[in-house]
């Protein structure tokens, strides 16, 4: 049996999205998706298959049901076939998250300008665990794994990375499909103690490579250009997918323009709409640096602005989803951190809606140098 979908309808390409997976009607004679967007797919369900179309979105997941019955099946890329009736929430959005994998607002390409290696494709949302306790950490990324996160950032100095380890083994997902950073602390740097801080990194994960490492700051002023160097031996050795910096500003970057043979892939640095870091942005976007946010939920403390709370009240979306949405239509990868399951449930819906234009330059303008943590880009 052949079953032909056709969508229609309006709304933004994020809802649209949304439609081509949740909105169908099966029945005997009829299949009806609701919703714009652009693909093609074909999806087999044993001797059944099923090609769908639409309009725009580029993204397609085959549903499909026996004739006569009401409930939905769906098979995702990953060939998860489920009764829809029966999806838990995060199921659903693990679903969903897997469907726009390939999406540009779900994922970018990480380059290193005097490198030629393999392209490192990176989540632009991850889960992030900074200062975690161990237990909290461990269970925080087992849930984000089964909400359908694939991207978790943890550092040496969290004192986490052993935990992050075991519950990306747990939960029973292939290493190669989930992206895992960490960092280098400033009394780690210099050539020698680089390439040993490593290696204690690699040990306390479990893993005999990692997808990305950073430095995690320039505050060690005199051994950072040492540092980089062993950074640069460690992406040629393949044990580090990319590298990159942390909280560096654009006289750092020029520094290490200056001095090194291989250039950071990425810049990790606190981003929200309070402190938009346009100089440094506009410098990293001319230089294809990627740009990393950490923070990006301002550690609680403007959750309530005003402004945040009007704006999200009109998409029926919590503050916190906002400022991850604006993160990513700023084509930033954002790390929003949470030990709890349903706030990293909520954290992951933030891909059937969209800001307009309009919307985008109130929260532009909120912008006041604001920072809730430190600030090492300021620095020597």
């Amino acid at each position: 049996m052949t079953l032909l979908t056709c969508c229609i309808g309006s709304g933004s390409h994020q809802q649209q999205r949304y439609h081509l997976l949740e909105a169908a009607s099966f029945g005997k004679k009829s299949q009806l998706g609701i919703g714009i967007g652009i693909g093609i797919g074909l999806a087999s369900f044993g001797k059944k298959s099923q090609l769908g179309t639409g309009i725009g979105s580029g993204i397609w997941i085959g549903e499909g049901a026996d004739r006569g019955s009401s409930a939905k099946e769906t098979r995702s890329r990953s060939g998860i076939r489920r009764r829809s009736s029966n999806w838990s929430p995060q199921e659903r959005a693990r679903v969903f998250m897997s469907a726009v994998g390939t999406e540009k607002e779900m994922e970018m390409e990480l380059k290193h300008a005097g490198f030629e290696g393999p392209p490192v494709q990176i989540p632009k949302l991850g889960l992030g665990v900074y200062m975690a306790a161990p237990r909290d950490a461990y269970q925080a990324t087992l849930a984000a794994l089964k909400t359908g996160y694939r991207h978790v950032d943890t550092a040496a100095v969290y004192g986490n990375e052993r935990d992050v380890g075991q519950a990306v083994r747990d939960s029973h997902i292939p290493r190669q499909e989930v992206f895992i950073t960490t960092k280098l602390w400033n009394s780690d740097q210099g050539y020698d103690n680089t390439l040993r801080a490593f290696n204690r990194s690699l040990a306390a994960l479990g893993f005999d490579y990692v997808d990305l490492y950073l430095v995690h700051s320039p505050m060690a002023v005199d051994k950072r250009l040492h540092t980089w160097k062993a950074m640069e031996e460690i992406l040629k050795s393949g044990r580090a997918r990319a590298i990159g910096v942390s909280n560096y500003g654009v006289h750092h970057l020029k520094e290490l323009f200056a001095n090194c043979e291989i250039r950071p892939s990425i810049n990790q640095v606190e981003l929200t709409p309070f402190n938009a870091r346009k100089a440094l942005v506009k410098f990293c976007e001319e230089e294809n640096i990627a740009l990393e946010a950490y923070s990006p939920l301002t550690r609680g403390k403007r959750l309530n602005d005003k402004t945040l709370v009007q704006i999200a009240q009109k998409y029926h979306k919590s503050t916190a989803q906002l400022l991850i949405r604006w993160c990513l239509q700023r084509n930033f990868v954002t790390l929003p951190k949470s030990v709890t399951p349903t706030r990293i449930l909520e954290n992951s819906q933030v891909f059937d809606f969209s800001i307009s234009p309009e919307d985008m330059t109130k929260l532009d303008g909120l912008d006041e140098g604001w920072i809730s943590g430190w600030d090492p880009t300021k620095g020597r």
